[in-house]
């Protein structure tokens, strides 16, 4: 099984027992992924995986740094795009107010050792977006030891 099957069957078997229930704060609310990327072995599976659990308990859009931009592109460049996206902002007619097109940023383990994602999360505390760490969040519980699972297997890839 190479890591992208991997990567689905955990997406599959950590949200088999989920309901939209379990992450009720996410109706209708679109999700943007902040996490390390820069100098992480096998960055974009965990994204990945978080990515496609979302899309099974929640009907919003996903933004994931870690498909969205190309693996090539510089810092800067990369960071100049996901701060865009992130502090996008939206209204629904013409009469009304806007409001941030993200929700909820949910930050991945790790985050704090990732200068970017730093800068994400005070850039969505001052745009008003929820800003939620998988890490501490219970709402997260049952995820959690898949996700570990599947890092720990990243991690180890080809060694």
């Amino acid at each position: 099984m190479n890591l992208d099957e991997y990567t689905n069957k955990l997406a599959e078997l950590a949200s088999a027992d989920l309901t939209k229930n379990d992450f009720y704060f996410l109706k209708d609310r679109n999700v943007y992924l902040s996490g390390p990327i820069t100098g992480v072995k096998g960055y974009k599976f965990p994204f990945i995986f978080m990515e496609k659990v979302l899309h099974k308990v929640s009907d919003g859009m996903v933004f994931n740094p870690a498909t969205e931009i190309p693996s090539d592109s510089p810092y800067e460049a990369a960071m100049a795009t996901c701060l865009q996206a992130l502090s996008l902002r939206v209204r629904d007619g013409e009469d009304e107010p806007y409001y941030p097109m993200y929700g909820v940023m949910i930050l991945l383990p790790g985050w704090t050792k990732s200068h970017g994602a730093q800068i994400e999360n005070r850039v969505a505390e001052a745009c008003g977006i929820e800003v939620i760490d998988m890490s501490l969040d219970a709402a997260f519980a049952k995820i959690r030891p898949f996700y570990r699972a599947l890092v720990d297997v990243v991690r180890n890839y080809g060694e």
